[in-house]
């Protein structure tokens, strides 16, 4: 009986250490197999803040061997979004933007490490899709002008290729032009002015975003100038911050004596292009923040620089008179 009673004492007993030791393991020797990741979207780099407006929903897609995890979540939770108890290993990540219409406009992909008790973070970086989409430009001014020019220029970014001039017939009510043209899913540039002769020349600029089989409209009005020669050009309703000219004031009164003067541009943005109007004419060789005005002709005149970040612009104008003489010019 005591011999019996012994045998099951020791066999506890060493049940009680397997156990306990067993227990020891599971907290202190093996590590969890699973972790976090974070998936954040980029879209500084290829499409603008604007079109980042235009998405509503991220529909994000996570693959590890056969498994995969699709989400489709509103840009109003915010841009990172988090996945936990992934298992560890690789992962790829896919995510289509989509619009409003459920309609999708951009997409990107990523591959990722997950790590077993961490946080693992990715950015996508989202691009437009490729194809084409739809401009539509409407343009209209207050007043019937004889002798009146409507011209539309078109810059890509950020490669800032220009398409041809594109001279606008006004409608049959001589107070309106209507352009509708195809372009390549990216971002552009479009500014037209309004001339007439030698009366003025006013002008307008706008950056915009072409998606794939989207259309995009823009308005631009036009108040028709009275009294003195004008001209300039109206800063873009998009612009996102601020430029300043130095060199030449506002409203300055020049004579050919004052010339050449050399205009810079100022910003506190990190500008990787600049653009430069000289009396609505896009200047192509200037592509610095410095511009020489030189060989002007006596009259009214215009200086319009844009700059363009990787996903802002802003711009700014200054007008100026030329002379023959200080006494004629003031």
């Amino acid at each position: 009986m005591k011999k019996g009673l012994l045998y099951f004492a020791s066999m506890f007993l060493i049940l009680t250490l397997i156990l306990t030791g067993f227990g020891c393991n599971l907290g202190m020797g093996e590590s969890s197999s699973t972790g976090s990741l974070t998936v954040s979207m980029d879209t500084t780099r290829s499409v603008s803040s604007s079109l980042n407006s235009t998405i509503t929903t991220y529909e994000i897609t996570l693959s590890h061997d056969d498994k995969d995890i699709t989400r489709n979540l509103s840009v109003a939770k915010g841009d990172a979004i988090l996945f936990t108890d992934l298992l560890i290993g690789d992962w790829t990540i896919s995510v289509n933007a989509l619009n409003s219409d459920n309609v999708m406009i951009a997409s990107g992909g990523s591959a990722v490490l997950v790590e077993a008790e961490k946080v693992n973070a990715a950015h996508v970086q989202l691009s437009y899709l490729e194809g084409e989409g739809t401009f539509d430009l409407s343009v209209s001014w207050d007043e019937e002008v004889a002798g009146l020019s409507v011209t539309t220029t078109i810059l890509t970014y950020p490669s800032l290729d220009s398409f041809d001039p594109i001279v606008m017939t006004p409608n049959t009510d001589n107070v309106s032009a209507d352009l509708v043209t195809d372009l390549t899913a990216g971002r552009y540039v479009v500014t037209t002015y309004l001339n007439a002769s030698d009366l003025f020349s006013i002008g307008k600029i706008e950056a915009f975003e072409i998606m794939k089989d989207a259309s995009t409209y823009i308005d631009f009005s036009f108040v028709i100038p009275q009294g003195d020669t004008s001209i300039t050009i109206t800063d873009p309703e998009s612009e996102l911050f601020t430029i300043s000219l130095s060199g030449i004031e506002d409203d300055a009164a020049l004579v050919l004596g004052d010339l050449p003067v050399t205009v810079t541009a100022l910003s506190d943005e990190t500008v990787l292009s600049w653009i430069w109007y000289i009396d609505g004419v896009l200047q192509e060789s200037e592509t610095g923040d410095t511009l020489v005005l030189d060989d002007l002709e006596t009259g009214n005149h215009s200086v319009t620089c844009l700059a363009m970040t990787d996903s802002e612009f802003g711009s700014e104008t200054v007008n100026f008179s030329v002379s023959e003489s200080e006494y004629l010019g003031r």
